[in-house]
């Protein structure tokens, strides 16, 4: 059976064109008079840009065509993650910045570019900085609880849920993080613990224990961090400095957050599961890696194994933290540690250290 490729530009505009067709029906969605769409899939109507991308791209029927929408919608669907809004506008800004480069590009009319890759790319970067300076001069900063709730319900849409949302964020602060989850309760309500998150998430798909939300989500269960990438040789390191001990003590996993893992680890760990004793691998922070993993020190306990200070050989129990929930996706993960006085303690002496870093600095 042979396979059909598409290359050059019938490659890039079969990808566009797949990108077009979901972000015209996404883009329809956008303010007060937007449109509804109802999912055949899950029989649900919605203006969520992200639930419209999400039931409309698998359903393009051209390979090439889906595969460019795929592409935008893991862009949009990080931005969504990382802001924790505005998928439609994303998916609208996405749509017109390509159509506006692909005017400088080579296309089947006319094989001359009237700029190079480069020159686009430089272009871009400066549009880039042109629009956050006009956004800035226009953006009204939020300076009261009333204030935010209203920005909330523009979101959510339901004046108790913004309530709860805006007071809480208000007194959470700008750095504050909500997790929404669905609950058998009648009643919406805020749990307020002490956590930290993650740029990055699971090592590999295999491991989502929840295929709706497409996440991985733990509870009680302890955790290694480390930046050295992880092998087959490191593995076995800490099996015998490490998982042989927690299995003794009839622990039934571990975390383990690390740089990268080669496929050979990933398909240890994919094993483990089926053993009693299941490895969750989890990619380290992409920014500040060595600050963030001693945040999280600080966060779940243990001690993070730094390749310029230490090696797993010297790793052993006692190295290992505790997180009393762990929630990860593809780009992002929220853990959570047991809040006492220990913890306590920890989270201000590493404050104090940042303080002092950023004052010397």
């Amino acid at each position: 059976m042979s396979k059909i490729s598409l290359t050059g530009l019938q490659a890039r505009d079969s990808a566009i064109k797949g990108m077009s067709y979901v972000a015209k029906i996404v883009k329809s969605s956008i303010g007060p008079f937007g449109q509804n769409l109802l999912s055949e899939k899950s029989n649900t109507i919605s203006n969520d840009g992200a639930f419209i991308a999400e039931q409309l791209t698998p359903t393009v029927e051209n390979e090439f065509e889906r595969r460019g929408a795929m592409v935008v919608n893991e862009s949009v669907t990080k931005i969504n993650d990382e802001l924790g809004d505005g998928s439609s506008t994303a998916w609208a800004l996405h749509d017109d910045i390509i159509k506006e480069i692909i005017r400088y590009l080579p296309n089947d009319k006319s094989i001359k570019a009237k700029k190079t890759y480069s020159e686009v790319a430089e272009m871009l970067e400066k549009s880039k900085d042109e629009v956050i300076a006009e956004l800035e001069k226009m953006a009204t900063p939020i300076t009261s609880k009333e204030e935010l709730i209203k920005s909330a319900l523009v979101s959510v849409e339901d004046k108790d849920i913004a309530e709860l949302l805006g007071g809480m964020q208000w007194d959470l602060g700008p750095e504050g993080i909500i997790i929404a989850e669905e609950v058998n309760e009648t009643k919406s309500s805020i749990e307020k613990v002490k956590g930290i998150r993650l740029d990055n998430g699971f090592g590999t798909s295999h491991v989502i224990t929840n295929p709706e939300k497409q996440s991985l989500e733990l509870n009680d269960m302890n955790v290694f961090m480390t930046n050295y990438t992880i092998d087959i040789t490191e593995l076995k390191l800490l099996n015998d400095n490490i998982f042989r001990h927690l299995v003794s003590q009839k622990k039934i996993g571990i975390i383990l957050i690390a740089r990268a893992f080669t496929s050979e680890a990933i398909k240890v760990c994919m094993e483990s599961m089926k053993s009693g004793f299941a490895i969750f691998p989890v990619n380290a922070p992409y920014t500040d890696q060595t600050e963030m993993l001693h945040d999280m020190e600080a966060v779940v306990g243990g001690r993070y194994i730094d390749t310029e200070e230490s090696t797993l050989e010297d790793a052993y129990i006692s190295d290992v933290g505790f997180a009393k929930r762990f929630v990860a996706r593809r780009w992002d993960a929220v853990i959570t540690g047991v809040e006492d006085e220990v913890s306590i303690a920890r989270t201000i002496k590493r404050a104090e250290e940042l303080k002092k870093k950023t004052e010397g600095s």
